[in-house]
């Protein structure tokens, strides 16, 4: 019985998985790496869009009750508004994890932008007009340009 690491440079070496080389039987071709490494992201992928989807349906289920249960609550459209930042939370979270980290920054600018653009449209609809609060995503946005351009290694 070879030791795992023994099985696990097998499995490299053939660029096969280590339940291809531990099964007696074999039905067909081996998974190759690049197949299992490709269904999983792809897996990851659909698992992302799902569950920005999920923030979507949960908005415009708060629409429909809004919408025929309280029908003089004010302008119940507004939970799409708020549904986009919470998706883009949502993207953020997964590209952390499985996906290029350095879309992160694209990706909290967008976060910025819309969520200033959601409280704007809030108060615009209380007749509050306040422009000023789209000011605020200049210098936001600035910080994350130089956050951005910070560097993982530091060389000494």
């Amino acid at each position: 019985m070879p030791d795992i690491v023994v099985l696990k440079a097998v499995a490299d070496l053939f660029e096969v998985t280590l339940d291809y080389l531990v099964e007696e039987e074999h039905d067909g071709k081996p998974v190759t790496k690049e197949i299992r490494d490709g269904n999983y992201r792809r897996n990851c992928y659909i698992i992302t869009g799902t569950s920005i989807f999920i923030v979507v349906l949960i908005a415009t289920l708060i629409f429909g009750i809004l919408f025929m249960f309280f029908p003089g609550t004010g302008y119940p459209w507004l939970c799409y508004a708020y549904a986009v930042p919470a998706a883009l939370i949502v993207w953020l979270v997964f590209n952390s994890i499985w996906f290029n980290p350095r879309k992160n920054f694209m990706i909290v600018s967008l976060l910025v932008w819309s969520l200033l653009l959601a409280l704007y449209l809030t108060f615009s609809m209380m007749e509050y007009h306040i422009i000023p609060i789209l000011l605020v995503g200049i210098p936001a946005q600035l910080i994350i340009w130089m956050w951005s351009r910070l560097k993982n290694k530091i060389k000494i």
